[in-house]
């Protein structure tokens, strides 16, 4: 089994920080990598924070992909569903086109151009 950790875009460095959820470094950013993998993907958003980015219009920290971290994923790339966040437009993950909220998906590819989804469960 896998490392249960929070991926997110990490727009200062241009790479995708890796926190960890696990007990030993709960809360610490324990990789910074170019691709992340992440399995039982759920799509988190603050709404504390994306409530400060709109009064204060200062980036931070308050939407990942949250799930375990793999090696590596066996899927076929034209089954994916390109998803994205933006905190001025959206209160949540959406896809793509912006017409369907994304809450979870079986895998989560999480790259600096984005994130792609398989296996999605939409509201």
């Amino acid at each position: 089994m896998g490392v249960r950790i929070d991926a997110y875009i990490n727009l200062n460095d241009d790479c995708i920080s890796i926190k960890s959820r696990e007990a030993k470094n709960r809360g610490l950013v324990i990789d910074h990598v170019d691709c992340a993998y992440v399995k039982n993907a759920e799509f988190i958003v603050q709404p504390s924070g994306r409530e400060r980015v709109l009064e204060e219009g200062k980036k931070n920290v308050h939407a990942f992909v949250r799930g375990v971290l793999c090696e590596s994923i066996n899927t076929r790339d034209e089954t994916s569903v390109a998803v994205t966040y933006n905190p001025k437009k959206y209160s949540n993950f959406v896809t793509r086109d912006g017409k369907r909220a994304v809450v979870s998906a079986e895998i989560a590819t999480v790259t600096t151009d984005g994130v792609k989804a398989y296996g999605l469960e939409m509201k």
